[in-house]
């Protein structure tokens, strides 16, 4: 996603250079090109997503990339913090359809403010399989031992599909693919006792390569859980102009040796909905449930890490703890108890978990 961000927002600075270098470096273009396949991908996949370098009215504004077909910088008065400030904020939350979006604080502009980067990306799961019911269940937070630290009775959308699998040393996972493209999907990772969603995410080109099962079937019951995050990426790239910030890329040849525009902080808001695509309906708690099913279960209710993803490309990677703030609140019939929730993993039979 970052990759994709920069090269929205800078790689096509100096426009009219296009065509000399495309004649000059043909892998130019190719790189370009498939930039723009994953965007248009991701696009139609239902992603919402946005770039944008807000500069300084002092400097100049170029005409729209010819590549993208869109404005990739806007002029905007820092002086004026509380208008910039809504300006830029409002531009986001329409980008993702968000109600609202606080990325930029007036606090954080001044009058040395060159320029601001933003990007963003919210992904709505569009399932290739209908989720058919809805049920309550237990969702877990342990500790590296073992022991609960944690429980949060949460919704949970359930289908019986065919879905492929994959395990490691460190974690089982499923894979559930969008209605885009079989390639196209979400990952989802469970630890194994001792490790952490923490220690999954910094392999996450490890469960990237790994192959997965042939699909068989199974149910699945994964929550209904919404997240959002803002990333402040500029710390490392405070100061620096644009050239510098591209000088070991393919498109460091685009920019001018005298190029002035400077980035002051560059900002990744992430959101991420994991909802059914329709009403579902509702069901008695999973616990009951699940001691009736005879076929092989996969049940996210535990902390767990995600991959966004495709064949070729991670579009979002996260994980979540525990649920706390992050899903509608329900009620489950009966109150959790350690030795109901082991007694139940126990009689699952055919489950992995």
């Amino acid at each position: 996603m970052v990759k994709v961000a920069l090269a929205e927002i800078y790689a096509e600075r100096e426009s009219e250079k296009d065509a000399a270098l495309r004649d000059e470096d043909p892998e130019l273009d190719e790189s370009f090109s498939e930039l723009g396949k994953r965007l248009k991908k991701a696009k139609n996949a239902q992603f919402m997503l946005g770039s944008r370098l807000f500069l300084s009215h002092e400097l100049p504004v170029r005409e729209p990339s010819r590549l993208w077909n869109t404005d990739i910088s806007t002029s905007i008065d820092f002086t004026h913090k509380v208008e910039a400030t809504r300006s830029i904020n409002d531009w986001l939350a329409k980008t993702l359809g968000e109600q609202k979006a606080n990325i930029v604080k007036p606090n954080e502009l001044d009058t040395g403010t060159k320029g601001i980067a933003i990007s963003g990306i919210s992904v709505t799961g569009r399932w290739l399989h209908r989720f058919e019911s809805l049920h309550k269940t237990y969702f877990v937070t342990r500790d590296l031992t073992g022991q609960v630290a944690h429980s949060l009775c949460a919704p949970m959308m359930h289908t019986f599909n065919t879905f492929a699998t994959m395990e490691t040393h460190n974690a089982r996972g499923i894979f559930i693919p969008f209605s885009y493209g079989e390639d196209m999907g979400m990952l989802v990772l469970l630890p194994r006792n001792g490790i952490e969603t923490r220690d999954l995410l910094d392999d996450v080109q490890l469960y990237f390569n790994t192959p997965l099962s042939a699909p068989r079937d199974m149910h699945l019951f994964l929550p209904i859980f919404r997240v959002e995050r803002d990333k402040k990426l500029g710390s490392f790239m405070q100061g620096l102009d644009i050239e510098d910030l591209l000088r070991d890329t393919k498109f460091h040849r685009s920019f001018d040796h005298n190029s002035y525009d400077k980035i002051n902080e560059f900002k990744l808001r992430t959101v991420v909905h994991i909802q059914p695509n329709r009403p579902l309906i509702e069901m008695a708690d999973s616990h009951s449930i699940k001691h009736d099913i005879n076929e092989e279960v996969f049940d996210v209710n535990q902390s767990f890490a995600f991959v966004i993803k495709d064949r070729d490309t991670v579009y979002v990677a996260g994980r979540i703890e525990h649920l706390e703030g992050l899903t509608p609140k329900v009620n489950c019939s009966q109150k959790f108890t350690e030795s109901r929730y082991r007694l139940r993993k126990l009689r699952r039979g055919k489950s992995y978990f």
